[in-house]
């Protein structure tokens, strides 16, 4: 859906696989809840209005398998297991979901959605329509969930028609197999060094890293490829980091940077001009969906946000009073929010308009207007993690499925 210019504005990230236990039932400690805003209401979008469960579910297509169906770009990089709200307004985008919602199984319901901020980008997610409403005004209302990593083929998609977009489904291996300079006794490798190629070790590295991180949050239960898509979701990190992340090929590889991230994230910027805007560590979570989850307002405009307890050199427009009407979290109102230097708009604050609400304020901050300070110089893609991505060539079949990809 196609984002339009970003005035007025106004303000449950499991994979389909998952069973009900895995359903968190609170990201709060339960001596904190009695006044607390529930964290299941922002997850339901409500302020979308009534929407309707569409009946049965689809399927997971197969790995490697080719398809064509509609692309959706947004300003928002979209992982597996995450909840996208739209309100499908412009009649070019209605005809996308049109399609969708009119295509024969397997495919019925699928949107392929790329993040549109980096040209040409080549790996997106399908999103399946779980719930929806058509409106009087001929807009739709809807909530899809992210899917699967797919492979866009743009030389196939003509420029005035996007609801026939050619993909590749990319394949989520296990564990990789050992470098072939390790299976060959011939590596320069320590045994030490080893576990980085283990999904399950490195989950659990993340899991206590992001324990410390985020100490709140109750601890996710999943496998290492579930939880890498999550973690990608509920870290700070701004959305070209996050296409980076959808971008590896691996659970493993995914963990690796976001290991990396976790031991040496401090502090959030205003991508525009620098300044600092917040701590990494004063996230809180506001919702089921955890820190970090995409809106979308009144207008259409799809906004990826994380949420913050604390915030610095943010500053309102003149004396707003706070905006109770299309709040995404009930019980507060929200006021825009800019950069007190170079006025670019960071996001909202967000006051309780119950006398008993905790916490009392909060900030949601714009994925696409942070950058990351880290507190040593560290590359997503380097060092250890490009040396693991690099061992991957000597497998054929994957090899060969990256270079058709790339080839598009």
């Amino acid at each position: 859906m196609r984002n339009p210019a970003p005035l007025n504005l106004a303000p449950s990230i499991l994979p389909p696989q998952l069973s009900a236990e895995h359903v968190e039932e609170s990201l709060l400690q339960p001596s904190d809840t009695e006044h607390l805003a529930s964290p299941s209401n922002p997850a339901l979008h409500a302020y979308l209005g009534d929407v309707d469960d569409l009946a049965g579910s689809t399927p997971q297509l197969p790995a490697g398998s080719t398809c064509r169906m509609p692309l959706l770009q947004l300003d928002v990089v979209l992982m597996p297991g995450a909840t996208l709200p739209l309100r499908v307004m412009f009649m070019s985008d209605r005809r996308l979901v049109e399609h969708a919602l009119a295509a024969p199984a397997p495919l019925s319901r699928l949107l392929t959605v790329v993040f549109a901020t980096q040209p040409m980008a080549t790996i997106g997610c399908t999103a399946e329509i779980q719930q929806m409403r058509r409106q009087a005004d001929g807009s739709i209302h809807c909530l899809a969930k992210g899917r699967q990593r797919v492979s866009i083929h743009f030389d196939t998609v003509a420029v005035d028609d996007l609801a026939k977009c050619r993909v590749a489904v990319l394949p989520e291996p296990g564990n990789a197999p050992l470098p072939r300079e390790v299976r060959a006794g011939a590596a320069h490798w320590h045994a030490a060094a080893l576990p980085m190629f283990d999904a399950a070790d490195l989950a659990d590295q993340a899991r206590t890293l992001f324990r410390h991180f985020a100490p709140e949050v109750k601890e996710y239960r999943g496998s290492p490829l579930e939880l890498s898509f999550w973690l990608s979701v509920n870290l700070p990190l701004q959305a070209d980091t996050r296409q980076q992340l959808l971008e590896c090929t691996t659970a493993a590889a995914r963990l690796c940077c976001l290991i990396k991230s976790l031991q040496t994230l401090g502090s959030l910027r205003c991508v525009e001009c620098g300044t600092q805007v917040a701590a990494a560590k004063d996230v809180i979570s506001m919702s089921e969906e955890g820190i970090g989850s995409a809106y979308v307002n009144s207008h259409g405009f799809v906004h990826d946000m994380i949420t913050l307890r604390e915030a610095c050199s943010l500053d309102c427009f003149g004396d707003d009073e706070p905006q109770t009407e299309n709040s995404w979290f009930p019980g507060y109102g929200w006021t825009i929010m800019y950069c007190i230097n170079c006025r670019i708009h960071m996001g909202w604050l967000f006051s309780a308009t119950d006398p008993e609400n905790e916490p009392r304020r909060f900030w949601g901050i714009r994925r696409c207007h942070i950058s990351e300070a880290w507190e040593e110089e560290a590359s997503m893609r380097g060092g250890l993690v490009q040396a693991y991505e690099d061992s991957f060539e000597d497998d054929g079949s994957f090899e060969s499925f990256d270079s058709a990809d790339e080839g598009t």
